[in-house]
């Protein structure tokens, strides 16, 4: 839970004009690399890690992983360059990537093909629930 930090809506980034601001303001080391979050408001932001790809269940098959980041004495997210606060959770090799090195292969700035994948199937859903709903209550 990061307590705070700014995401940009669904299948958006943050904007220009926001990102610039923060970049001025000398926080642009807590902004993801795809321009979805912003880091820097979160009330834990130098502990807080964020993993696309990586499930919300607790506990869960992710709970060892989890457990062994929170049990490093003072670890955060600028204790070690293999875990930097923005991660990519690789599902077939079961390991933790960077973010920004995941982008890198994938075109730069572009979100992984399972992120863009999810965010679509999510978007779709809400389109869908919010026409039966208009249906339902006749509403144009």
């Amino acid at each position: 839970m990061s307590f705070g930090a700014v995401t940009a809506k669904i299948g958006e980034t943050l904007s220009g004009g926001y990102l610039a601001s923060r970049e001025a303001a000398g926080l642009g080391a807590y902004l993801s690399p795809d321009k979805k979050v912003d880091a820097s408001t979160c009330a834990f932001r130098d502990r807080t890690f964020f993993i696309a790809n990586f499930d919300h269940e607790w506990p869960g098959r992710y709970a060892g992983l989890e457990l062994e980041m929170m049990a490093r004495e003072n670890f955060d997210v600028h204790s070690d360059p293999d875990l930097p606060q923005f991660l990519w959770y690789d599902r077939e090799k079961q390991e933790l990537l960077p973010l920004a090195s995941v982008l890198a292969a994938e075109g730069e700035g572009e979100a992984p093909a399972g992120l863009r994948g999810v965010a679509a199937k999510i978007a779709a859903f809400f389109r869908s629930l919010a026409q039966w709903l208009r249906e339902l209550l006749k509403i144009n």
